[in-house]
């Protein structure tokens, strides 16, 4: 019986390895979310990766090109960022830019540098609350048109990184602060192992569907500049 006692005491060992690195890795998540919480200005990419501690189990594509229907034939339009979660797909439009918005009832939007930036030329931007309309928009005609093996819905989110900026446009459907857009983004967050096992499988064929329809920005650039040249 005494073969048995290094044995145990291995088996032991790594049982708390196992769980101390669980320990490990959930409190480096909360802090890199608080981390992330506390920075000045989000980019998209950092507002992703927030959204992404947060729910855990989820795929995001980033800057693909999907075909748009038109006049001249199918074109390419990027969507900058797209999140799956099982049998919903949202369509996020990231607001960072600092500075003042005016006109936001609008199509185009101006937005004035704050004023410790040198530049105080203005900007203008499309609507990112009719942007992130019209894409979730292209992504369900997509589907519609080439099929999927369940059920899909396509939301979209206009999700402001400032609180000032999601003030200015509060009348409008679809838009969100980063924390009420985790908020609203955890409702179908997967509960249980099974739900999440489930939510992968689905994440994996929408994932197959957008990546034979989809292009990079290189290819769908040259798509689109040899299409509009052929209809000249």
């Amino acid at each position: 019986m005494g073969f048995l006692v290094p044995i145990l005491m291995c088996l032991a060992f790594i049982l708390v390895w196992i769980r101390l690195t669980k320990w490990i890795l959930a409190l480096d998540r909360r802090l890199m979310k608080k981390s992330l919480l506390r920075s000045v200005r989000l980019d998209m990419r950092s507002t992703a990766a927030l959204l992404s501690l947060c729910l855990r189990e989820n795929r995001f594509l980033y800057e693909r090109w999907f075909p748009k229907r038109s006049p001249r034939g199918s074109l390419y339009e990027e969507i900058p960022c797209v999140l799956l979660l099982g049998k919903k797909i949202f369509v996020l439009e990231i607001c960072y830019l600092p500075g003042l918005f005016q006109n936001t009832d609008s199509e185009t939007w101006r937005v004035i540098p704050p004023a410790e930036y040198k530049t105080k030329k203005e900007v203008q931007i499309k609507n990112p609350v009719l942007l992130a309309q019209d894409r979730a928009s292209l992504l369900t005609e997509l589907l519609d048109t080439v099929g999927s093996p369940f059920e899909i819905s396509v939301e979209s989110m206009a999700v402001f990184t400032d609180q000032n900026h999601r003030c200015a446009v509060s009348g409008q459907k679809g838009v969100y602060t980063v924390s009420e857009a985790i908020a609203y983004l955890s409702r179908f967050a997967p509960k249980t192992k099974a739900e999440r096992k489930k939510m992968k499988r689905a994440n994996k064929m929408i994932s197959a569907i957008f990546g034979r329809y989809s292009l990079s920005r290189r290819q769908a650039i040259a798509r689109n500049n040899k299409m509009r040249t052929k209809k000249k």
